[in-house]
């Protein structure tokens, strides 16, 4: 299910036009409000790294596709592992 939500949030233009610009907005939501402590989050100068990293062309789109490629394998398992 989580797999599937990636897939149809992530898998299309819309998602990377209202992050485009925001990036570290995006991040700071992942950072500080899914840590479990805020204060051990990653450092400030990781977090412009990371920032820098995904505002360059293709960034954010390559690193969403990771996790829209979590339902393949699955299937790929599946198929691989019929009788030939």
């Amino acid at each position: 299910m989580v797999a599937y939500a990636y897939a149809a949030w992530f898998n299309r233009p819309t998602p990377e036009a209202l992050v485009r610009g925001r990036g570290r907005t995006y991040f700071e939501h992942d950072w500080n409000d899914f840590a479990a402590d805020k204060t051990h989050s990653i450092s400030e100068s990781d977090r412009a790294a990371y920032t820098a990293a995904y505002a360059r062309p293709g960034r954010t789109r390559a690193g969403w596709a990771y996790f829209v490629s979590f339902s393949r394998p699955p299937k790929d398992f599946r198929e691989l592992s019929q009788p030939s």
